[in-house]
């Protein structure tokens, strides 16, 4: 088999004769081409090596070159773009991995920045590499331990190089506002489950039902008909409270869910081909977020960074009844996310059934026991003016 050969251009007066010298020389040609002025011939690299200590007035040029001495001669040939583009595919994969920022969605600024210095101890931080999902989840597990009394909800999403870090607040640290006097007050319309006072005086009873606005523990403290002192009202209040859920289930049911585990690739595409790299273990199914490195509005080809947000996928045909039990589950799914943790769903029943074209049509009401502690500020100048009237 000939490899690592040479073709070369042989040109110069009466070119025959040069070739007779290498037959003299005993170096084989595997190939003799007659072009104007000369020849192509092709030799091996060892006979190469021998003609260019050959001296003469033929002017001798390499053609081409086949085998890995053409391999090497491109190495050489472009090693600083070899290079330079190495290096560039490093630091994109280096910079990939990284997180450049910390996005805490929360109004309050004490809070967002009690959970930056929180977060930092476990890497979650500017200009650090990011953490793995499973990684995530253990820390939010874990500030949510330590931290039980400050938070009661909380979560870490990945998108591209920033992490968004929703969270939500106990309920009960809104209790005290700067030590002044308030009541405890219904939230919404509901029938008194429990109530749990710590500070204040119990104005209602389990089983009371109550508007919203109405107060249910206060922080006026009365001897009798009068007001002996006020105090900030602290405790806890669940009510039996009602929900009306419409919701649609489709008899073809369709439902792409992000796992929230992703991975950075590169995508060539040229044409209407895509071309994946790098994609050493991938995902059966997934969502993928393009961002252009190299395009060229002239060239049918283009490189891009991909981001690979793995799915999980429901292509599933549900029988009528079928639809109907999914159709609850995703109600009570539904109301559950607007739930607080202590609150649940005590009764559940369908009110009305439509089909409509392809899809089932549910009206459900739901029955639950749920915190509806809110606080109201006492206005003592009110106050007094009304035990003012009522000694009058």
């Amino acid at each position: 088999m000939k490899n690592n050969t040479y073709r070369l251009k042989i040109v110069g007066k009466n070119p025959e004769q040069f070739l007779k010298m290498l037959y003299t020389l005993h170096i084989e040609l595997w190939l003799i081409e007659k072009i104007d002025k000369g020849y192509i011939i092709e030799v091996s690299s060892s006979s190469y090596e021998k003609i260019k200590k050959i001296k003469t007035s033929y002017k001798i040029t390499i053609v081409n070159r086949h085998g890995i001495i053409a391999l090497i001669h491109h190495l050489k040939k472009y090693y600083l773009l070899l290079i330079s583009g190495l290096i560039g595919f490093l630091l994109l994969v280096m910079l990939s991995h990284l997180i450049f920022k910390v996005e805490i969605v929360h109004n309050d600024p004490s809070l967002r920045s009690f959970l930056t210095e929180e977060l930092k101890e476990y890497g979650i931080t500017p200009f650090h590499l990011q953490v793995g999902f499973k990684k995530q989840e253990a820390i939010v597990k874990d500030i949510l331990t330590k931290h039980k009394d400050k938070i009661e909800w909380m979560e870490i999403e990945r998108i591209g190089t920033k992490y968004i870090v929703r969270v939500e607040p106990r309920k009960y640290n809104e209790e005290t506002k700067e030590g002044k006097p308030q009541d405890i007050v219904a939230k919404k319309d509901g029938i008194i489950t429990k109530i749990d006072a710590k500070t204040g005086s119990i104005t209602k009873q389990v089983n009371d039902y109550v508007k919203k606005g109405d107060v249910i523990i206060t922080g006026i403290i009365k001897n009798q008909d009068t007001v002996m002192t006020t105090v900030v009202a602290t405790g806890t209040v669940m009510a039996e409270t009602w929900y009306k859920i419409n919701v649609e289930m489709p008899l073809n049911y369709y439902e792409q869910t992000l796992t929230g585990k992703s991975k950075n690739i590169l995508k060539i595409s040229f044409l209407t081909h895509d071309i994946s790299l790098f994609d050493f273990h991938p995902y059966k199914n997934y969502k993928d977020i393009d961002t252009p490195i190299i395009k060229n509005n002239l060239l049918p080809l283009s490189l891009k960074k991909v981001t690979r947000q793995e799915a999980l996928v429901k292509d599933e045909v549900y029988t009528e009844d079928t639809a109907i039990k999914k159709a609850l589950q995703l109600a009570s799914e539904k109301l559950l996310k607007t739930l607080g943790v202590n609150d649940k769903i005590i009764l559940e029943k369908t009110l009305k059934i439509t089909r409509k074209d392809s899809k089932i049509i549910l009206d459900i009401f739901f029955k639950v026991e749920e915190d509806i502690t809110d606080f109201k500020e006492i206005d003592l100048t009110q106050l007094a003016k009304d035990s003012e009237e009522a000694r009058n």
